[in-house]
C-alpha cells in the first residue's frame, strides 16, 4: 500500500502534465498514457526529492495522497474538457469526439447524409411540382384557347347556317293550294294567278290523262294519296331547280309543306318535301330530266328502300311490270 501511495502522486502528476501537453502540441494522445506508465516506474525519484526538502515521511505520505487526489481529479476534468487534442492524423478534434462510439459517429454521418439528401430531394420535389404546375397552367391556357376557338368556329358555323337558311327561305315561293290534279300535279294560287305545278324528279301513274287508256288504278291510288296528304294544307312553298317551266308551260318545282326548313338537310327533305315523300311512301318512281337533278341521289336512295320494303305501289307485281314497260319506252329513241 505504501509503495502504491509512493508511486501514485508522481504517476498522476506526470500523466496530467503529459495530457496537457498533448492537448496543445501535436502529440498523439496514446503517448500521454504511455508516459503515465513510465511515471509509475520513476516515482521513487520524486519521493527522494520530497524527502530531501526536509519534509517528514508521514507528511510526505499525506501530501502525496492529497496531491494524488487533486491530480487525478484534474486529469479527469481536463480529459472531459472541450480543449482540442491531436489524434494520429494530426487533426485537431475534441477528446470527446475521439472517444465517441463508432455507431454514434456513423449515426451522425447517416443523419448528415440524410439531411443533405433530404434537402436535395425536397428541392427536386419543389422543382418537379413547379414544373407540373407550369405544365398544367400551360395546358389550361391551351385548352381555353382551343375552347374559345371552337366556340368561335361554332358561332361562325351557326351564323353561316342561319344566313344560309335565311337565304334558302328567301328562295321558297309561298303559294296557296287550289286543288290536286293527280299524284304529281297541283294547281296553286301564286300572286292571284293560278299556276299548274309539276313535281320535279317524280312520276306517278296516270289517272286523268286525256288518253284514258293510259289511266290505271295505280294512278288513282297515287292521286288519292296526294289529295289525302294535302287535305288540310292550304299554304305551300315552292323551290326551283335549273328550269322553272317545261315545254307545256307547267311550273317545275319541289313542293314544301313548311317554310322553316333547310332545303339541303336530308331529314327536312324526307319530312317536308312532297316530292320525296311520294318516293319514300312508294307512290311514285324517280324520273329525272336534266338539268333538273338537284336531289337525284336522295330520291334514288329512297326509291331503293321503298322497293326493298315493298311499300306503297311496289307491293303490287303488276305495278313493277308497268314501271318496267314505261322505262323501256323512255329508253326507246
Amino acid at each position: 500500500m505504501r509503495k502504491f501511495l509512493t508511486w501514485l502522486p508522481a504517476a498522476a502528476f506526470l500523466g496530467m502534465a503529459i495530457l496537457i501537453i498533448s492537448k496543445t502540441v501535436k502529440v498523439p494522445v496514446w503517448i500521454a498514457y504511455m508516459c503515465m506508465s513510465l511515471a509509475v516506474i520513476i516515482s521513487p525519484i520524486v519521493k527522494k526529492i520530497l524527502l530531501g526538502l526536509g519534509i517528514g515521511k508521514r507528511r510526505v505520505r499525506n501530501l502525496r495522497a492529497c496531491i494524488s487526489i487533486l491530480l487525478i481529479a484534474s486529469t479527469f476534468l481536463i480529459n472531459s474538457s472541450k480543449l482540442p487534442i491531436w489524434n494520429e492524423n494530426g487533426d485537431g478534434v475534441e477528446l470527446s469526439q475521439l472517444e465517441e462510439p463508432v455507431n454514434v459517429r456513423e449515426k451522425g454521418k447517416t443523419e448528415e447524409t440524410n439531411r443533405v439528401s433530404g434537402s436535395k430531394y425536397n428541392a427536386d420535389i419543389h422543382k418537379g411540382v413547379s414544373a407540373v404546375r407550369e405544365g398544367i397552367s400551360d395546358r389550361i391556357d391551351d385548352f381555353v384557347d382551343e375552347a374559345a376557338a371552337a366556340v368561335d368556329e361554332v358561332d361562325a358555323g351557326n351564323e353561316e347556317s342561319e344566313e344560309e337558311s335565311a337565304d334558302q327561305q328567301e328562295h321558297l315561293r309561298e303559294v296557296t293550294l287550289v286543288r290536286v290534279v293527280d299524284g304529281d300535279t297541283l294547281i296553286v294560287d301564286c300572286d292571284g294567278d293560278q299556276v299548274r305545278v309539276r313535281l320535279l324528279e317524280v312520276d306517278t301513274p296516270e289517272s286523268v290523262h286525256v288518253d284514258s287508256s293510259r289511266n290505271n288504278e295505280y294512278g288513282t291510288m297515287a292521286s288519292d294519296f296526294t289529295k289525302l296528304y294535302l287535305k288540310n294544307k292550304t299554304t305551300l312553298y315552292l323551290s326551283y331547280d335549273e328550269e322553272k317551266e317545261d315545254l307545256y308551260g307547267r311550273t317545275l318545282a319541289y313542293v314544301w309543306m313548311s317554310k322553316d326548313v333547310n332545303i339541303e338537310n336530308r331529314e327536312d327533305i324526307e319530312t317536308y318535301m312532297l316530292n320525296a315523300i311520294l318516293i319514300k311512301e312508294g307512290m311514285a318512281r324517280v324520273t329525272v330530266y336534266a338539268p333538273n337533278d338537284h336531289y337525284q341521289d336522295i330520291m334514288e336512295e329512297l326509291q331503293q328502300k321503298a322497293q326493298e320494303d315493298r311499300v306503297g305501289l311496289w307491293k303490287y307485281d303488276e305495278y313493277w311490270k308497268i314501271t318496267q314497260n314505261i322505262q323501256e319506252d323512255e329508253m326507246t329513241p
